[in-house]
């Protein structure tokens, strides 16, 4: 808390992570605009559907930083099944699920991540909340939060 009785709001981790982070004006597609205003208008919001929405290439990586990092704490499904992810955006994926503490279950079947990048992404994933699994031959990660009570506890 701060000194006038207001709760301080944590730095997003992903500055510290991406520190030349450039966010997106505008997004490249009228559906990604609709994520993005979506993201900025319902805080409540706790699916984001991106399946077979993201660009390809090069293209790829600045809209998918600029996604995660507007990303609120009320997502708790993410899925990006079906997208052509670039290997700088696969890497910006695996780095950003290892700081990520609230969302819960990642789909990425046919994401264009090989056995190797999904093991990458799993050991990001099993960093935060508890009871990991990953099902459906690997392409769906579910983790879940700690109960209140729990966490409590652990103080």
């Amino acid at each position: 808390m701060s000194d006038d009785g207001e709760e301080e709001e944590e730095p997003n981790p992903l500055l510290e992570l991406w520190p030349d982070l450039e966010l997106l004006d505008s997004m490249p597609t009228s559906r990604l605009t609709d994520v993005m205003r979506n993201l900025e208008t319902k805080p409540h919001l706790s699916v984001l559907n991106l399946d077979a929405c993201l660009p390809a290439k090069d293209a790829c990586l600045p809209v998918l930083k600029t996604i995660l990092f507007k990303l609120n704490p009320a997502i708790k499904t993410l899925s990006l099944r079906f997208n052509n992810l670039s290997a700088d955006a696969t890497q910006c994926l695996v780095e950003w699920i290892a700081v990520n503490k609230t969302v819960e279950i990642v789909y990425l079947m046919n994401a264009n991540m090989d056995e190797k990048k999904l093991a990458a992404f799993e050991a990001g994933f099993k960093k935060n909340l508890l009871s990991h699994r990953v099902e459906s031959g690997g392409v769906t990660f579910i983790r879940i939060a700690a109960l209140e009570e729990e966490a409590e506890e652990d103080d």
